[in-house]
């Protein structure tokens, strides 16, 4: 998962990525190929490598790592919920499993 300065540099890599195919077929006059995928996600990539040391990454997956996008942890197993608004463990079933939060928890 990446934080938000992470996520910054890979959101800034896309983005400029991104202008550059708009001004290629604008220029071309033609519709997105494959090849702008390549042009589109190879910068990202590239710098997730630098941050992370991994390669084997499908560079649309990094776009979707993002922490401030992941809920808080589960109070009974820890590990995170899916989305801050989720109350359902789906890794344990624990439900109304944030940590720190009052109330009925049951299982299911």
């Amino acid at each position: 998962m990446l934080d938000e300065r992470e996520f910054g540099i890979i959101g800034e890599a896309y983005q400029t990525a991104a202008r550059g195919v708009k001004l290629a077929r604008k220029l071309a006059n033609r519709p997105l190929c494959k090849s702008d995928e390549t042009a589109l996600f190879g910068e990202v990539a590239a710098r997730y490598f630098e941050m992370t040391g991994v390669a084997d990454v499908n560079p649309r997956e990094i776009l979707k790592h993002r922490l401030s996008r992941a809920g808080p942890a589960c109070s009974r197993c820890g590990k995170e919920l899916r989305s801050p608004a989720a109350r359902k463990c789906l890794e344990c079933g624990y439900e109304g499993g944030r940590s720190g939060e009052s109330g009925i928890a049951r299982e299911i």
